[in-house]
């Protein structure tokens, strides 16, 4: 929410912002989303500076972009103390997942 400042002669001197808190629609805290934001902007740069094609340049690349934004997570944790994962958005899986294998289409 923005408040204009003006003075007696009508000229604006200042805006005061103040932040409204309000949950998000996927239940992400607003740190979850800064750092999720962080890897993908991170995953995508790299992919960007290295011109990365294929499946296994860009999985390389988003495994960077994930550490660079993990390191992160992991120093503002141990400075404040506190967790940025919480368990609020999580959901346990609804059946089993399969695991992909090195293995061709076929399971050649």
């Amino acid at each position: 929410m923005k408040v204009r400042v003006k003075s007696d002669d009508g000229l604006e001197l200042s805006t005061i912002c103040r932040r409204l808190k309000m949950k998000s629609s996927d239940g992400m805290s607003e740190a979850e989303r800064i750092f999720t934001a962080l890897a993908e902007l991170s995953t995508r740069q790299i992919a960007e500076s290295v011109d990365a094609t294929g499946m296994e340049e860009n999985a390389d690349a988003g495994k960077k972009g994930g550490k660079i934004a993990k390191g992160a997570r992991l120093e503002l944790e141990q400075k404040t103390g506190k967790s940025v994962v919480s368990g609020e958005n999580f959901l346990a899986p609804s059946k089993p997942t399969k695991e992909v294998g090195g293995e061709g289409v076929r399971g050649e």
